[in-house]
Parts: structure tokens; C-alpha cells; sequence
């Protein structure tokens, strides 16, 4: 295993080597591809659309004068937020309680209250290898390597066991001699055994010659797979009935630890999932249920028990740390009658008190409170906390909108082909459904990626030149759609590749501009101004009757959307789908917080259009959910009001 670490220390320092080596101008350049662009050009500035800046870990939660809708959902998700981020930082520091004098039990309990139970299985599972011996060898190792090298702390480059050691990387590929002769003279680590337990293509009677060679089968088990110490555990998880009574004449017992599952209970949670299988007829690929069931008799032989949520003749119920196992009473009765496996008569066993905890979890509680409270009187903090969550409640409990594919898979399974049949049926509902279902239509034909353009065409590119480019996607097997999704990606580089586009065929004059948003061509009017004069028509609607002005409001560009206006582009009149109000008035829009939505509304309403039902429904949740908005909103526009009766929006767009 010591070599094993030297390993894991030579790769920690080569990757701080490559990182220390990058100069700030290198580590500049680093790319992050942009989603389906296969290219690394620089993309236009998308500044407005960025999310809100992270607040400092030390700022006040300040407590707002007014309690509506918009204060307390900020309240509530900077309070979440800071709480969240409080705890995962102390995660680190959880040992220390432990320190203070407060159990391994009371620590794994408080975790799980504060965050949830996967957090508690990983604070427990490390605490408990960490004292280790080669948990203490791996400290030292890290101590060692942060002496030396300072840097690599601040980068969060930490020593963790990852098997298969240099010796063992090609033990699939290798002779059953060669195997033979491999592990006497260089006998495999238990990690490297629980390492290749899971790898279906070795037999568990290779499992065992690498298990006879290990120097202690009850070492504990460090590599990070699964969340035990034992070994047994690891080959329980993987099926293997041989393995697990071989380890079972050596002396290996089941592991019983207080939280983390029991060789009891991870063997049912396997036990369920072999069952599963079986049904569904794949009993070749996975853990078979005969096996699954004779694991379970064996650990009940040597009093493994396991914690149960219900045990009865009609359900047996349980779960652990990450996973959970449930047998109803056909189960329970088959297993009776196939293998003379009684779950009933499994040994109950029970986790940590909880009761214990609540010291600890008092203290936590306080000093959480007084952090989050910083210079804020805690008890006027915890109570509008409350007081937003109900009114949060409320609101929910009053506007319950369905997912708007719900509302769309039923309407296209009824008409089938009848595409003009669907759009009239979703867009009586609301005519947010049509745009929702043509974009959906639309995307589906799509290119899934894109063929990186070669070197020749690539460097033209970058000087000016398009010609080599339309070559390459004029030579690609590839329908006229996605052609035009290329021409637009060549767009990009320059506008003035506009007119060879155009004349080459791939680009029409009028493409759509949902394509044009995807390639980011949309967020800048000195852009849309000169391909406007190279021969772009962006005034008309596209293809699904959207206009310029739609995917402003859609992507929250308010000043976008103002300049938009002041230059004369249209409204667009609505066929089926929306028009751009609607589009505007978007409660479920995440792009357009009332902040932005609001000064939109008001350029839109410049184009005095018709308001309908459906501006009115949207309406109503605005009437609700920000309600000094909408009043500002109706008494300069009257025709915004909300008749008496109107129904919420049905739909989450």
C-alpha cells in the first residue's frame, strides 16, 4: 500500500506542476466550451442576463420593511442560501465537536438534521478511515506533501486511495497464469480487492485467488466506492455468493456499525434489487435472486440484523444511507416458499438515539442562528422567517399551474399527425403551449453536435476569409436545417460572411430566430443593425411567428427590448402562439424577475396591443405575487386590470 502512495503523491505533484506552470496569460486562455459550438471564439458579452453576484460570506440578512411575495422570497432564499453554505463550510470542523466531547453518534445525527443523511454517511465513513492505520499513513503523506509544496493546500488537492496500483491496471487483459503469478509475487492491497469485486468480467473465483494473497482480509477498506470499512460488504454489494462465504470461513464477521448500513442490510437492499431484475427478465446481467437470498440467510446464520421501518408478513421495509429495500407480501411470500427465507424473523436492530443529539444539535441551532442573524435581532429574523414561509405557502397552495408538457403529450398522442389540430387545442389552453410545443418540433431535427471545422477552414475563419468554410458544411451529409444552423455558427465569426452565406445558399434572408439566439447573435443592435443592412430580414416573423421582439422579452433584455422599440421593429401581430406581452408577463420565467419585467411591459404597452384572457390570467398571478407592481401597472394602463373571476394561469411555461 506505501507504494500506492507514492503514486498518489508523484500525480498530485505532477498535476500542481502543470497548474504552477500556466502563466496568467495561459490560464487566461482557457476555454469553456459554449453549449453545442464546437469552436473557441470569443462570444458576445451577455452582461444583463448574468446572474446576480453572490453575497459576501459575512453579509447582513437584512429584514425587509414590507412583507409581500418579492421580499420574503429574497429573504427566504438569502437565508437558505447562507444556511446551506454555513453548514457545508463547518463540514470540515464537524470532527471537532467530537474533540469537545460530543460522540461520533451525536455528530452523525446533528449532520443528518442539518443537511441529510448522504452528508452524514460521508462525514462518518471518512471520520472512521481517517483513524485507521492507513488513514494515519495518508495524513502524514498529506502533511508531507503541503510541507513541500504550500500551493497544492490552496488548490484542494487532497491523497485519497484510488486502486488499481501500476501492478494490478492490467489484470482483466492478463492470463489466468499470468494472474497466478502476479499476485504471489506482488500480493494485492484490500482495496484493489473491493476495487475489482464490482467488474462483472472477472469470476468470483478470481476474486478469491486475489483475496487468499491479501496479508489481512479484515484491513479496512479505503477505497471511496462504497461507504463501508468491511470488505464483506463491498463483495456483498456485488452478488458474489462464493466470495462472501469464503470470507466468511476466514473469520470475516458482518459489520455492524451504528449509522453506515450493516452487511444485514446491504445485503437486502441487494436482495430487492435482484428481485427487481429477475422481473423484468434480466436475471443475466445482474446479481441473481438465488444468490441474493442465500447472502441474506447466511448473514441472518451469523446474526447480522438490520434496521426496519415496517417488518410484517405484509411489507418488510427498511433503508439505509443512500439506499433503501422494500418487499411487499407476494415477495415476502415467494422467498418463504423458493427459499425458506423468513424476513420476518431478520434481527431488528436500531440506529443512533436520536435523543442524544439534541445537545449538540441545541448548540449548532444557536450558533447557526446568531451567524445568519449577524448584526439583526435573531428573534425578529426567526420570526418574519416564518412568517415569509407562510405567506410563501399561501401563494403555492394558491396557484398550482401543471407542467406544460402534462398538458401537451396527451393533445399530440389524441391528434397524432394533425399538427394544425394540436396547435388550436393547446393554444385554448394558453398560447404559451404552442410556442412550447413547435420549439420542442423544432430542436428534435436538430444536429445533436457539430463537426468541428478543420484547421484550413478554421484559420480562413480567423482571416477573413468564409470560403473554405461553406465549403466544409456544403460537403457535409447534412439536411438544409442544419446547414443553416452552420451558416449562422460562420455568422458569428464576422458579419460580413453574411452575403457569401446568403449567396452560397446555406443562409436565407429570413432565418429563424430562435437559431439566430442559439448562436448568440441576438444580444447586440450594432450587430443587428449591419447584418439589417447587409440583407437580413429581422422585421418579419420566422417560421413559428415569432418576431425580434419576442426573443428579447423571452431572454429578459430590457435593453434590448427598449432599443428594439425605439428603432421601429415590430410587435408582431399572434396567431396561435404568443405575442410578446404574453411572452413578457411569464410568471415562471426565470429571466425576468419583476425587476426586469416590469420596465419591459411598459415598452410593450407603447404598441397599445389587445389584451386577452390570457394576459389577464398572468395577470392574476402578478396580482398575487407582486401586487404594488400591478397596481403601479393598471392605473397607468387600465386595460391591464383584472376582471373579477379571472382564473390563474394553468400552465408552467
Amino acid at each position: 500500500m506505501k507504494k500506492t502512495l507514492v503514486v498518489g503523491v508523484v500525480l498530485v505533484v505532477a498535476v500542481a506542476g502543470i497548474l504552477w506552470g500556466l502563466s496568467p496569460d495561459k490560464s487566461l486562455k482557457v476555454h469553456q466550451p459554449q453549449p453545442v459550438q464546437a469552436e473557441d471564439h470569443p462570444q458576445p458579452s451577455t452582461a444583463s442576463t448574468s446572474p446576480p453576484q453572490r453575497q459576501p460570506r459575512n453579509a447582513r440578512i437584512e429584514i425587509p420593511d414590507v412583507l409581500n411575495f418579492s421580499s420574503c422570497e429574497s429573504l427566504t432564499e438569502t437565508y437558505s442560501d447562507r444556511r446551506s453554505r454555513w453548514l457545508r463550510e463547518r463540514h470540515e470542523g464537524w470532527a471537532d465537536y467530537i474533540d469537545d466531547g460530543y460522540s461520533l453518534d451525536a455528530v452523525t445525527v446533528a449532520i443528518e438534521h442539518f443537511l441529510n443523511s448522504n452528508f452524514a454517511a460521508s462525514f462518518r465513513v471518512g471520520y472512521l478511515r481517517a483513524r485507521t492505520e492507513m488513514g494515519q499513513e495518508l495524513r502524514f503523506a498529506q502533511n508531507e506533501l503541503e510541507r513541500q509544496f504550500p500551493e497544492t493546500k490552496d488548490f484542494g488537492l487532497t491523497l485519497r486511495v484510488i486502486p488499481p496500483s501500476q501492478a494490478y491496471k492490467d489484470f482483466l487483459s492478463i492470463s489466468p497464469s499470468e494472474r497466478e503469478a502476479l499476485v504471489t509475487r506482488q500480493p494485492p492491497t484490500i482495496n484493489e480487492v473491493a476495487y475489482f469485486t464490482r467488474d462483472s468480467e472477472l469470476s468470483d473465483e478470481d476474486i478469491i485467488l486475489l483475496l487468499t494473497h491479501v496479508e489481512d482480509m479484515h484491513t479496512e477498506v479505503h477505497y471511496h466506492r462504497e461507504e463501508s470499512l468491511s470488505i464483506l460488504d463491498h463483495v456483498i454489494i456485488s452478488g458474489r455468493l462464493p466470495v462472501v462465504q469464503k470470507l466468511l470461513e476466514q473469520g470475516v464477521r458482518p459489520s455492524e456499525d451504528a449509522y453506515l448500513g450493516s452487511s444485514m442490510e446491504h445485503a437486502l437492499v441487494m436482495l430487492d434489487y435482484a428481485q427487481a431484475i429477475e422481473t423484468r427478465g434480466e436475471p443475466d446481467c445482474c446479481p441473481r435472486e438465488a444468490d441474493a437470498a442465500a447472502i441474506v440467510a447466511l448473514m441472518q446464520q451469523y446474526g447480522s440484523a438490520a434496521r426496519f421501518t415496517t417488518q410484517s408478513s405484509d411489507q418488510v421495509e427498511g433503508d439505509i444511507p443512500r439506499r433503501a429495500y422494500r418487499f411487499d407480501a407476494d415477495a415476502i411470500t415467494h422467498l418463504r416458499q423458493q427459499y425458506g427465507l423468513d424476513l420476518t424473523t431478520i434481527t431488528v436492530r436500531h440506529g443512533p438515539n436520536k435523543a442524544d443529539a439534541k445537545p449538540l444539535i441545541d448548540k449548532i441551532a444557536a450558533d447557526l442562528t446568531q451567524y445568519l442573524a449577524s448584526n439583526t435581532d435573531a428573534q425578529q429574523l426567526e420570526t418574519q422567517i416564518e412568517q415569509c414561509r407562510e405567506l410563501l405557502r399561501d401563494f403555492y397552495q394558491a396557484w398550482q399551474p401543471m407542467d406544460a408538457n402534462h398538458l401537451i403529450m396527451p393533445i399530440v398522442e389524441q391528434y397524432a399527425d394533425d399538427i394544425r389540430r394540436i396547435e388550436a387545442e393547446l393554444s385554448a389552453i394558453d398560447p404559451g403551449l404552442v410556442d412550447h410545443y413547435r420549439h420542442h418540433q423544432w430542436i428534435r431535427g436538430l444536429v445533436r453536435f457539430r463537426y468541428p471545422f478543420d484547421s484550413e477552414a478554421k484559420s480562413a475563419l480567423e482571416n477573413g476569409d468564409p470560403d473554405p468554410a461553406i465549403a466544409f458544411i456544403l460537403a457535409l451529409d447534412i439536411d438544409a436545417q442544419d446547414q443553416v444552423e452552420y451558416a449562422l455558427h460562420v455568422l458569428t465569426w464576422n458579419n460580413e460572411y453574411l452575403q457569401p452565406l446568403m449567396r452560397s445558399g446555406l443562409l436565407p434572408s429570413r432565418p429563424d430566430y430562435f437559431l439566430m439566439d442559439r448562436e448568440n447573435l441576438l444580444y447586440d443592435m450594432g450587430r443587428l443593425k449591419q447584418l439589417e443592412s447587409l440583407g437580413l430580414d429581422l422585421r418579419a416573423e420566422d417560421s413559428v411567428g415569432q418576431t425580434l421582439l419576442h426573443i428579447a422579452v423571452k431572454n429578459g433584455r430590457a435593453d434590448l427590448v427598449s432599443e428594439l422599440v425605439a428603432e421601429g421593429f415590430p410587435f408582431g401581430g399572434r396567431g396561435l402562439n404568443q405575442d410578446p406581452l404574453h411572452a413578457a408577463l411569464n410568471p415562471s420565467n426565470r429571466r425576468l424577475p419583476i425587476q426586469t419585467m416590469e420596465p419591459i411591459v411598459r415598452e410593450l404597452m407603447s404598441f397599445q396591443p389587445e389584451v386577452d384572457i390570457f394576459h389577464h390570467r398572468r395577470l392574476a398571478v402578478m396580482q398575487l405575487k407582486y401586487p404594488e407592481v400591478y397596481q403601479a401597472l393598471v392605473a397607468d394602463f387600465p386595460e391591464l386590470e383584472v376582471p373579477e373571476g379571472t382564473e390563474l394561469m394553468p400552465v408552467r411555461l
